[in-house]
């Protein structure tokens, strides 16, 4: 990702336990990802879900939401 995007543009912030850390027996994380204003999202998002389904363990699931009002 570090050789598609200038500093800057993008900022990576985590991965960190959720405030609600465990649902149901599953342990949640998450990651930030912070965008420059005006850089489109789809083309990065689908380039880190496509690498994460390559090396993800058995079990794993990842969810995307675009803009979120709330981290919990």
């Amino acid at each position: 990702m570090q050789d598609r995007y200038k500093d800057g543009e993008v900022k990576v912030l985590g991965p960190a336990e959720m405030p609600l850390a465990k649902v149901r027996g599953k342990h949640r994380h998450h990651v930030l990802l912070k965008i420059r204003r005006g850089l489109k999202c789809k083309p990065l998002i689908d380039y880190i879900l496509q690498d994460f389904e390559s090396r993800k363990p058995v079990g794993i699931q990842c969810q995307v939401d675009v803009d979120p009002v709330s981290l919990l």
